[in-house]
């Protein structure tokens, strides 16, 4: 494959907050790679509904171009010789495999995101060149002693919450009442958040607006989405999400509940302290977060491995290795 030319984005059709985050990520690719965006718009989603098996050569480039999927493409919509995806939630069964494979054959590699996905494809016959390329945080959000002095909330609850960890939480805070933390509540489209003093914050769906945010918490609660009830959600697959990657840029501490496997391993949880398995162990922990500095050096060195910038170092490796198979 020659060198990447465009870059695939839904950036002027989808708006939802969730993948604002994907655009901030294409938006580095972008420059370090020096391509241009190809707008997928409604135009291509109608197109897609017929039924043809030569529709998708018309909808997309046929430059080389790199594409972010949030899911696996089971229709073969973007499956061309030319288009490097990147897959970031995989929560396939196997018995989905053996047409996953095919309605992706075309690719020269497929990226995915989670390590543990990653050997799951290799230990069930995959046909596919597949590399393992971990999601990561943006660089203009690095980590900086700054944000360590903005601390408000004890904690603040983002996204998704844990059912086993926000049990703990709630039995905290009810022997703890001076514990402040901040909580949110989906109201249709809104990401309404509160305090446990009653205080409304506010809606809260922008990227800057949730980063300022999290930078006035002291810890962070997080979870792999597979654990508990997360398990039917995901088919007991546990990637690692960024959030725990902002987490840490905020200059959190991070109280985890997470399984052993190779994606939790790439991501040194262990160095971030053991799965939390019963609520003492919860208390415990709290009690000497609330009171403790994060490790600064720790957290620098940590994330100068996971910013986006450095993932652009090892896209370039894979190009270069599939441009020398």
């Amino acid at each position: 494959m020659e060198t990447l030319k465009k870059i695939i984005t839904l950036r002027k059709d989808n708006k939802w907050p969730s993948w604002d985050l994907v655009y901030e990520w294409e938006d580095i690719i972008r420059s370090e790679f020096s391509l241009s965006f190809y707008y997928e718009s409604a135009i291509n989603r109608y197109a897609k509904k017929i039924p043809h098996p030569f529709l998708s050569q018309f909808l997309y480039p046929s430059d080389p171009a790199f594409m972010f999927q949030m899911g696996p493409d089971l229709r073969g919509d973007y499956n061309k010789s030319n288009i490097i995806p990147c897959i970031i939630d995989f929560f396939l069964r196997k018995e989905d495999l053996p047409l996953f494979y095919r309605r992706n054959s075309q690719h020269p590699v497929l990226l995915v995101s989670s390590k543990e996905a990653v050997d799951y494809f290799r230990q069930n016959d995959c046909s596919l060149s597949i590399y393992h390329f971990p999601l990561s945080l943006p660089d203009k959000y690095r980590f900086t002693r700054d944000c360590l002095s903005s601390k408000k909330y004890d904690v603040v609850l983002v996204g998704r919450t844990n059912t086993v960890l926000m049990d703990y939480l709630q039995r905290y805070a009810k022997a703890h009442p001076d514990f402040y933390y901040v909580y949110r509540e989906l109201a249709g489209n809104s990401f309404n958040y509160y305090t446990s003093r009653g205080e409304f914050l506010g809606d809260i769906c922008s990227r800057d607006q949730y980063i300022s945010l999290l930078r006035k918490s002291r810890i962070g609660l997080y979870a792999t989405p597979g654990m508990d009830d997360g398990s039917s959600r995901t088919n007991g697959f546990n990637p690692v999400t960024p959030r725990f990657l902002e987490m840490i840029s905020c200059g959190c501490h991070v109280l985890a509940r997470y399984p052993d496997n190779a994606e939790t391993d790439f991501y040194e949880f262990r160095s971030f302290g053991p799965s939390i398995e019963s609520y003492r162990q919860f208390e415990d922990r709290m009690d000497k977060a609330l009171f403790e500095e994060v490790d600064e050096v720790f957290y620098e060195e940590y994330l100068s491995k996971h910013y986006t910038s450095k993932r652009c170092e090892l896209l370039k490796q894979i190009l270069k290795d599939i441009n020398h198979e």
